[in-house]
């Protein structure tokens, strides 16, 4: 399995001590699971445009293909992402909304 940190610095480990996510607070938490391709994806995008940027939105999938979804959406949102983990079929992720271009 693979996994990508967008903007921070990677890390082999996958725990949820995974150094970028100990000063991330949720605003919100997005729950996936049960859904498939691309209904993940979709849901992540209009919860994060409901957030102000800087906020995170907390997302749980069970879609083994939202791993890389989602870090491929954020990097060309510009985004921030971190996957948390990958316990029990269930993928958590943090995602920040990036700042507002031109402000």
């Amino acid at each position: 399995m693979r996994w990508a940190v967008v903007r921070s610095e990677y890390s082999k480990s996958l725990p949820g001590q995974h150094q970028a996510a100990q000063n991330w607070t949720p605003h919100e938490v997005l729950d996936c699971r049960g859904l498939l391709c691309p209904l993940p994806l979709l849901k992540t995008q209009q919860a994060v445009a409901r957030l102000r940027e800087g906020q995170v939105l907390e997302v749980l999938t069970t879609d083994p293909q939202s791993q890389s979804d989602l870090c491929g959406w954020a990097q060309l949102a510009g985004h921030e992402v971190v996957p948390l983990s990958a316990e029990g079929g269930v993928y958590r992720f943090y995602v920040r909304r990036r700042p507002t271009p031109g402000r």
